[in-house]
């Protein structure tokens, strides 16, 4: 298929979608861009995204007078002088700024299938819509979100008229290519040797962020009631990486609870390259995943793919999807139950969790959910 994506400023994930979904299915893919190229600049600098260059000079309108009219018209062309004069069968939204907008909706006349996509990174509200937003959203098929509350704050700013367009369906997981790549070239214990001094240690891994929220320090004070003679055989990593003041502030409250510690521990403030990341699930005996939202996250999936690592997540969570194609992973009911769960776990350390990696593929990898992105851009 012919695609025409109109962008402003995508973050990522939404590379991921454009490499996995669409230039590895070998569609003919062009971006018109309102802002920067954002995390798709490498692959127009790769030649797998064709930039689609789209401004106009609208110095004398046309003899209606109709300027609209006919800046639409001259976009159109504007395009058609890069991606040729076949037409685009799908004409893919990711933002619904005026500009990007206004380039999607210079094909509303057309057949192309329109889907607008809502990941979370790439969302915020528009107050008030523009009339190209509009007509976009009206021609619009599908209107395709990460998650359900994404959704819902679309149809409180957009109106009701557009409920029945909202189809909720996740990224894939390119995390697992790079767990599967890793694994090619290292072990478990060679993995482990780069993060802790002590490869015998069992490694457990809490968080993913360096928030409140990801309630951390409740844990530590868990971990500080293990006995010594099982805590002295345990390296903790934190993996907090700081963006901003408040985060580095989070950051040295974990350093002061940590303090008197009987086990090893490290604090990640600083992002971990791909590749880092996965060699810590990798390592990984034990993830920890207290956040107080709880649910399912790429983090908390991954660690579940390697099939040698223990998942412990909070009840007060949403696995009910996790539940239902049967990986598997341990509930604990409050912080407190911490201490005694991971000493289950150091006893029982050798376990394997032989079927979380076929489950996991099979509900978040690319080559799973890419049919269904295939299925609506067809239907």
């Amino acid at each position: 298929m012919k695609i025409l994506i109109a962008a402003s400023e995508p973050k990522k994930p939404f590379d991921e979608f454009v490499k996995y979904a669409l230039i590895r299915n070998h569609h003919e893919v062009y971006a018109a861009f309102s802002g920067s190229r954002g995390c798709l600049d490498e692959a127009v600098g790769t030649g797998r995204l064709k930039d689609a260059p789209w401004r106009v000079d609208l110095s004398a309108p046309d003899d209606k007078g109709n300027r609209a009219e006919a800046e639409l018209a001259l976009i159109r062309e504007r395009i058609k002088a890069t991606a040729g004069v076949k037409p685009f069968d799908v004409v893919l939204m990711q933002s619904l700024c005026e500009d990007t907008s206004k380039i999607a909706a210079a094909y509303a006349g057309s057949d192309a299938h329109f889907l607008y996509t809502l990941f979370e990174k790439d969302f915020s509200p528009v107050q008030p819509l523009n009339m190209y937003a509009k007509i976009c959203l009206s021609k619009a098929r599908f209107i395709v979100v990460s998650q359900d509350e994404i959704g819902q704050r679309l149809i409180k700013q957009a109106g009701s008229a557009y409920a029945n367009k909202v189809v909720r369906w996740s990224l894939g997981l390119s995390g697992l290519e790079e767990i599967d790549s890793l694994r090619k070239q290292a072990s478990k214990t060679e993995c482990r040797r780069l993060f802790s001094e002590d490869v015998s240690h069992m490694l457990i891994s809490v968080g993913y962020g360096a928030t409140p929220e990801q309630q951390q320090l409740p844990v530590i004070k868990a971990l500080h009631r293990i006995p010594p003679e099982i805590g002295g055989k345990l390296t903790v990593i934190f993996e907090a990486p700081c963006y901003d003041d408040a985060q580095r502030e989070y950051v040295k409250e974990l350093e002061g609870a940590l303090e008197g510690a009987v086990f090893e521990y490290h604090i990640a403030d600083a992002p971990l390259s791909r590749e880092n990341k996965a060699a810590l699930r990798c390592a990984a005996d034990l993830f920890i995943h207290s956040c107080e939202q709880g649910g399912i996250t790429d983090y908390l999936q991954e660690y579940l793919y390697t099939e040698s690592c223990a998942v412990m997540v909070g009840k007060w969570g949403n696995y009910g999807e996790l539940e239902s194609i049967g990986a598997e992973f341990y509930y604990y009911p409050d912080q407190r139950a911490v201490t005694a769960a991971v000493c289950e776990v150091f006893k029982n350390r050798s376990h394997a969790y032989n079927s979380n990696k076929s489950r996991i593929r099979r509900f978040s990898s690319w080559d799973a959910v890419s049919p269904i992105w295939e299925s609506l851009m067809r239907l």
